[in-house]
């Protein structure tokens, strides 16, 4: 059965509209690595997470890449905006 979800866009985008759950985030990025995504509260498209190295990563302030450490506030969260890294 072929995918019809909306969040997956093999094209290059800026932004997938509107904010998503965590699971759609994580669903769009593992689906194309060239996607990644951030939350609305942290106000910077700098910090973000992506799929890097086989894991879940976050790229965050210090512009370091580090193991994503969730915490329920992420994962219940439905403000996630994926776009493309490119």
């Amino acid at each position: 059965m072929p995918n019809t979800s909306p969040l997956i866009n093999k094209k290059p985008v800026s932004v997938i509209e509107p904010p998503v759950s965590f699971c759609d985030a994580v669903y769009s990025i593992v689906e194309d690595t060239r996607l990644g995504a951030t939350k609305l509260e942290w106000g910077n498209r700098n910090v973000f997470i992506a799929i890097r190295e086989g894991r879940l990563q976050i790229k965050s302030y210090d512009s370091q890449w580090h193991d994503l450490i969730l915490r329920d506030v992420d994962i219940l969260g439905t403000d996630w905006v994926v776009f493309s890294q490119e």
